[in-house]
């Protein structure tokens, strides 16, 4: 046994951290994240204003063309109303002329 020995403890050897379960980055694969991380942002807030911009201009052509329909309308009721208003104002004044000439006693 002298020339053979026994040893309990089992020998480490020294071994690389795995690349694949290493959670430490190096500091330029950081530096290629913290700018891909960017470029998505700058993209993903891009495509929202680009939306935002599209839906704004589709909201603001309907109400224009929502606000000519009403106007319209509105010019339609007050000129149907308009005109039943004078032909009641023109029976009422034919009426009193009418009442007029009977009690002064012209023939016409």
């Amino acid at each position: 046994y002298s020339s053979l020995q026994l040893s309990t403890s089992v020998p480490t050897r020294r071994t690389r951290p795995c690349p694949r379960t290493d959670t430490r980055l190096a500091p330029d694969t950081q530096t290629h994240m913290a700018i891909s991380n960017f470029v998505v942002t700058i993209v993903g807030i891009g495509a929202v204003a680009m939306l935002m911009k599209t839906d704004v201009r589709t909201s603001a052509s309907m109400l224009r063309r929502n606000l000519k329909h009403m106007r319209s309308w509105l010019e339609e009721a007050s000129a149907a109303g308009a005109g039943t208003g004078e032909k009641k104002a023109l029976e009422e004044t034919a009426a009193k002329t009418k009442a007029r000439k009977q009690s002064t006693g012209s023939n016409e």
